[in-house]
């Protein structure tokens, strides 16, 4: 309790009576919009009709890390964990090991919703972390029981990290060139397990709420490389990738705006009175050097829905980032005044 009264005071706390679902979707190094259509002379008119006839709040916002385990890390724990970008940690102290089920609840957002008995769901992406490799508690639809079979599906997963990390090696040019893969889509399973929105949405469309309240942490891998969906979200060849950016990107954006608009229709109708938030970890990397991708970086896409009148009418221009986000959410959510930090970046 000591906790959970650092966020919420006894007042408060006595005072939470409704608890709203909670969906909190990564799009994975999506860049605000205004910079999109700045890079790429886009406009977009459709996606802010949407927004506008939706009655969604859509925010330019900014990352307070250029990384999304730091990003993730300081989400779990409601505040701004690193201070300093030099600074040696481990991944032991980060997401997503800290999601295992020893680890867990010493984050200050696990301690919350344990209080607040809100049920937690997490669907992510192999190359990042997924409730399969990390805490089975937190699957939506995972029942299987056979400890060889569990293991044998983790083995599966960790094949993608290892896919991952080739690609920095000559190892996948060489596969290539060699042709060995030549009529066959080698990253069409990447394709699906990286499509995260679709995912969660198929999962959900017979999920029970059973009167019961829901957190639900979905963490798409798009825009963010690799770059296999083309601008309608059809599969991209991995053999046209290469040299592929900017292009790949801009045509990777253009098809989560169409995951957002699917997965804004569904929430609406299955789950109307739900808060909603769709952001970026961190931005897209525009630069000519080091400084200037790092800056970019920064820049964030925000779209919120909150049918809560008093969290809707707040000035939060400037100060969403995925720490101040999930404060306000949970205080959103459990209709309190928003408790949110002062905002940071510690871009070197």
């Amino acid at each position: 309790l000591f906790q959970v009264q650092s966020f919420f005071s006894q007042d408060e706390i006595s005072q939470i009576k409704e608890k709203r679902n909670i969906y909190y979707v990564v799009v994975d190094g999506m860049t605000s919009l205004s910079n999109f259509e700045k890079k790429f002379n886009e406009k977009n008119i459709s996606f802010k009709k949407f927004i506008k006839n939706n009655n969604l709040n859509y925010y330019d916002t900014k990352s307070a890390y250029i990384s999304t385990l730091w990003s993730f890390t300081s989400f779990l724990n409601l505040e701004y964990t690193h201070t300093n970008q030099d600074a040696d940690f481990g991944r032991s102290q980060m997401f997503p090991e800290t999601m295992k089920p020893h680890l867990v609840n010493n984050h200050q957002l696990f301690k919350i919703l344990k209080f607040l008995n809100i049920d937690f769901f997490w669907e992510g992406v192999p190359i990042r972390g997924t409730c399969v490799q990390y805490n089975l508690d937190f699957c939506l639809s995972y029942n299987e029981k056979n400890r060889i079979k569990i293991f044998l599906d983790r083995f599966k997963i960790n094949r993608y990290i290892l896919s991952a990390f080739l690609k920095n090696t000559p190892v996948e040019q060489i596969i290539y060139r060699l042709n060995f893969f030549k009529k066959k889509k080698i990253n069409y399973k990447e394709y699906e397990e990286n499509n995260t929105i679709d995912k969660f949405l198929a999962k959900m469309k017979n999920f029970n709420f059973d009167d019961k309240s829901y957190f639900f942490l979905i963490h798409h891998l798009s825009p963010h490389e690799p770059y296999i969906y083309k601008s309608d979200c059809s599969y991209q060849e991995p053999q046209k990738n290469f040299g592929l950016y900017p292009e790949g990107y801009r045509n990777a954006y253009k098809c989560v705006l169409k995951k957002v608009i699917k997965l804004v229709e569904f929430i609406n109708k299955k789950d109307p009175n739900a808060i909603l938030v769709v952001q970026g970890d961190h931005g897209g990397g525009f630069g000519k050097n080091d400084v200037e991708v790092q800056e970019d970086m920064l820049k964030t896409f925000t779209l919120l829905k909150i049918n809560n009148t008093q969290c809707k009418n707040l000035d939060l221009d400037g100060k969403l980032d995925m720490v101040n986000t999930v404060r306000l959410l949970l205080s959103c959510a459990t209709n309190q005044k928003p408790n949110l930090l002062v905002k940071k970046s510690y871009l070197k």
